[in-house]
């Protein structure tokens, strides 16, 4: 085991000036930065949205490095946007500096330009003009884009990562935010779709004759692994160059005239021969399958073949979270071959047949068979395979979706967790063209010399202060909580938050479609740590369904003082088929609303259906989870370069104003912790 590089981006570099020879700690870096918009602060580095988009033009490089089994790359990074694209605005360039001067109408256009001046920020802004220049309503010069990071293993440092080496390629899809593709050479398949606004350490491992692609984030969040674990996602071709270049692209940055840094925490480069060998990691192997009688073998993974009704099936230690399936389409036979997972004795799996016309899905609970979905081929495959989380199940081949698309993995009766792979057939041989089976689990341990680092991640606090906000009569203002006994304030603004008397389960906006909130407002608490807070709340949208004109912007606030606070808001409207979770933020008494961090979470919010919502923060990190899954992650120095963290004196809900006011949001079950007890501590408290 080999660390071939290190970059911890441990000395500040300056804006255009990031790439260049080896520098102290810091190792050479290869690759293009065209508009000079990437730099190193405060421990990781930072690409700042380009004026123009494409590939080859903003690209950090390592290497080359020897394409032998065992070259391992990682890196640990929070994409700016995962849904970032490069489109034009609806917006003309004077109706967007009209907006941003007026921003939320929290504080008078006099003010807010005053505090602009002095805020440092102007440089920045200038150069977000010369963007909506550029993309404003009728522009031709705009090169369209929907794919805005891509990260992997290539055969030039500037190259095309699109239609060259192997990796990964972050793709916008709107409501639902980023999908994660795989492939190699051009051939990319959808491996996760909703990818959230969260730090992700990306994985590449050549192997004898594939690589192994895998990501992992923070615990909880959708389709990746917890770290320092990964999650397999793909075995794709291994590329044919001779050396290979690790490293990563980032085409656009920002979403319809907003922007968002991205910030690369940590890579590693290393050889691990021990993980180069093929079928590595997995649970079950075997090979040369075609025609092989399976009575008495033993796979070289997995042990021997075990027979049950119907299936000739490998025993898993665990479930099974990648399945490859390698075929020869022009000798299978006519009923082609049938694979079996999460299999339960003989009377429940799931089935995927594959044959030289087409594939068929189907589940077999307590022997009964139900199809869920059929395709036909143009040209069938050479290989398959099957994600399976425990959450949902996507079947992949020839670069899409067989089906097109995901099924839930939680059936009735069907054990998410069960372990059990083969195939189904009645005689003792395996099918014909059948060329290899592999299995591998939901996650692999990431190996020590691929750790670049993990997400600040602090355990969990102690409650100080909670509120069942249920039985309330009128207004919440002085009320005192019956746990910790600090009271409710009116902070700021107009409205009125407020319970409905004995029954109501429920504090709720005093607003309505016809009347919504006249303001940004606030309720808070006293707090005492200025260091940390961790509040959570059910929080029900208003409305029951889409059409009602109701309108969602309810969430929570930290606050220092009037010049500096973080707001975090849920928002849902009709004009949009999904939902987004939105921070905003005030420093130094200027708020720049296409500054503010957002996630499309799709349909995570919707309307009438309460969700559990998490804030942690330290004052400058901040982790927002809805129903137990971190959707939003970010620092305000991420945001603003050398930002201090806020000094939290207060906290509380908030009704906020993003592009309309709420119209009736509904709290219950409010809690705040104070910093865990061994302080803020926790996997990687000191990274990202």
């Amino acid at each position: 085991m080999t660390i071939l590089l290190r970059d911890d981006f441990r000395g500040d570099r300056r804006t255009g000036r990031a790439l260049g020879p080896a520098r102290g700690d810091d190792p050479a870096r290869d690759g293009r930065d065209v508009e000079g918009v990437i730099s190193v602060d405060s421990g990781a580095l930072r690409i700042a949205p380009p004026l123009h988009a494409g590939w080859g033009r903003t690209c950090l490089s390592y290497g080359p490095f020897p394409n032998e089994p065992g070259l391992a790359f990682s890196v640990l990074l929070l994409n700016g946007h995962n849904t970032s694209q490069s489109e034009v605005m609806a917006d003309t360039l004077r109706s967007r500096l009209q907006r941003w001067a007026h921003g939320s109408g929290a504080a008078p256009v006099g003010r807010r330009l005053r505090h602009w001046l002095a805020s440092g920020r102007v440089r920045r802004t200038v150069r977000q003009v010369r963007w909506w220049k550029i993309i404003s309503a009728g522009s031709t010069r705009v090169n369209l884009m929907d794919e805005n990071l891509a990260v992997g293993l290539y055969p030039a440092p500037a190259g095309d990562p699109v239609r060259e080496g192997a990796g990964f390629v972050m793709h916008a899809d709107g409501p639902r935010n980023g999908e994660l593709w795989t492939g190699a050479d051009g051939c990319w398949a959808p491996a996760v779709l909703s990818v959230q606004n969260v730090p992700v350490c990306y994985v590449a491992v050549v192997r004898a004759n594939d690589v192994l692609l895998g990501a992992a984030s923070l615990p909880g969040a959708h389709g990746l692994g917890a770290l320092p674990a990964f999650r397999p996602l793909a075995l794709v071709p291994r590329p044919g160059a001779a050396r290979l270049h690790a490293g990563l692209q980032q085409a656009v940055l920002g979403q319809i005239g907003f922007r968002a840094d991205t910030r690369v925490h940590g890579v590693r480069v290393a050889s691990l021969p021990e993980l180069g060998m093929q079928a590595a990691g997995a649970l079950v192997a075997d090979r040369g399958l075609s025609g092989t009688e399976l009575s008495g073998r033993q796979a070289p993974v997995g042990g021997a073949w075990i027979r049950e009704t119907g299936l000739w099936r490998l025993a898993t230690p665990a479930a099974a979270g990648l399945l490859r399936v390698r075929l020869a389409p022009a000798e299978l036979a006519a009923d082609g071959v049938t694979l079996a997972w999460r299999t339960v004795g003989g009377d429940a799996r799931w089935e995927l047949r594959l044959t030289a016309g087409g594939a068929r899905l189907v589940i077999v609970e307590r022997g009964a068979r139900r199809e869920l979905a059929t395709a036909i081929w143009a040209t069938a495959p050479d290989d398959v395979q099957v994600l399976d989380d425990g959450r949902e199940v996507s079947v992949l081949a020839a670069g899409g979706l067989v089906f097109g698309q995901r099924f839930p993995a939680a059936l009735p009766v069907l054990d998410a967790a069960a372990p059990g792979l083969g195939l189904v057939l009645e005689g003792t041989k395996a099918p014909r063209g059948l060329l290899a089976l592999e299995a591998y689990p939901r996650e692999l341990p990431l190996p020590a010399e691929l750790v670049a680092g993990q997400p600040w991640n602090p355990a969990a606090g102690e409650t100080v202060a909670a509120d069942p906000l249920a039985g309330i009569e009128g207004d919440l203002a002085g009320r005192t909580l019956p746990v910790g006994g600090r009271t409710w304030s009116r902070l700021r603004g107009q409205g009125v938050l407020a319970g409905g008397g004995a029954g109501s389960a429920a504090v709720q906006w005093r607003a309505s479609p016809a009347a919504p909130l006249p303001d940004r407002t606030i309720y808070a608490i006293d707090w005492d740590d200025p260091g940390y807070a961790e509040l959570e709340v059910t929080l029900t949208p208003p409305g029951t369904a889409r059409g009602q004109r109701e309108h969602g912007t309810a969430g929570f606030c930290l606050w220092q003082d009037e010049d500096h606070c973080l707001l975090i808001n849920t928002w849902l409207d009709d004009c949009y088929g999904g939902a987004s979770l939105s921070s905003f933020f005030t420093i130094a008494g200027f708020e720049d609303l296409y500054d503010a961090i957002w996630t499309n979470v799709g349909e995570r919010i919707t309307w009438g259906r309460p969700l559990r919502m998490k804030l942690v923060s330290d004052g400058l990190r901040y982790t927002v989870s809805l129903d137990g899954e971190p959707v939003l992650h970010r620092s305000l120095s991420d945001v603003y370069p050398g930002c201090r963290p806020l000094r939290i004196t207060r906290v509380g809900l908030l009704g906020n104003w993003e592009w309309g006011a709420d119209t009736g949001s509904r709290f219950a079950d409010f809690r705040a912790a104070a910093r865990p007890a061994g302080g803020l501590g926790g996997p990687g408290a000191t990274r990202g």
